[in-house]
């Protein structure tokens, strides 16, 4: 519970950071992030395990990995390619839970969701730097 409750407050924040100060990518980025996260919450509520494919997690994660591939090729921002790539890195957790005949939970489980932090983290330190670079967004940039 107290894991859930500090992804949640870093969620937030970093979300929150990147729709104020990361043009039309920070909030596209937040919305689709917090959208994916809400969805994965509600799925977890469901009958479902870790010892073989997480089907619901799965389609999650690769309508997320879709979205996250349309912000990156119309950007010419930095920042989402690094969390596409990491965040391919858990969908590729799921595919490979689908060529195995048992996964072992805790591999399984630990490779599906250990880079929400660090994708978090990038997006703030992406934003940051394009920010020091002089590449804020202008109000006229137009998003997807």
């Amino acid at each position: 519970m107290t894991i859930a409750l500090l992804f949640w407050i870093f969620a937030l924040g970093c979300c929150g950071y990147a729709a104020c100060f990361g043009g039309w990518e920070g909030r596209w980025f937040a919305l689709i992030y917090i959208i994916q996260s809400l969805l994965t919450v509600a799925a977890a509520m469901g009958d479902f395990r870790w010892s073989d494919t997480n089907w619901p997690t799965f389609a999650i994660d690769l309508a997320l990995l879709i979205a996250l591939l349309v912000l990156a090729l119309r950007t010419t921002r930095f920042w989402p390619l690094w969390v596409l790539g990491l965040h391919y890195i858990t969908v590729s957790a799921h595919l490979a839970s689908m060529m195995v005949q048992t996964v072992q939970v805790q591999i399984y489980f630990l490779v599906a969701t250990l880079w929400s932090i660090p994708k978090l983290a990038i997006v703030v330190i992406g934003i940051q730097q394009d920010r020091r670079a002089g590449l804020a967004a202008s109000p006229h940039e137009r998003g997807p």
